[in-house]
C-alpha cells in the first residue's frame, strides 16, 4: 500500500468516526461514554495513521 493510499484510508476513516457524533443520539449518553467514545476513536485514528502512513514511509525512506 503507498502512503498516499494510506493517508486515504485514515482520512476517510476519520470522517466516518466522525460523523458518528453527527449522527448518534450522543445527548443520552454519559460524559464518561462521549470521552470513551472520543479518546478511543483518536486513538484508533493515530494508530492508523502510524501503521498506515509513518511505517510505510519510513520504509521507503531506509
Amino acid at each position: 500500500m503507498s502512503i498516499g493510499t494510506g493517508a486515504m484510508v485514515v482520512g476517510v476513516l476519520a470522517i466516518a468516526y466522525g460523523l458518528g457524533f453527527a449522527v448518534l443520539p450522543m445527548d443520552r449518553w454519559s460524559a464518561a461514554s462521549r470521552s470513551r467514545y472520543t479518546m478511543w476513536g483518536a486513538g484508533l485514528i493515530g494508530l492508523l495513521a502510524f501503521v498506515l502512513v509513518v511505517v510505510p514511509w519510513v520504509i521507503r525512506e531506509t
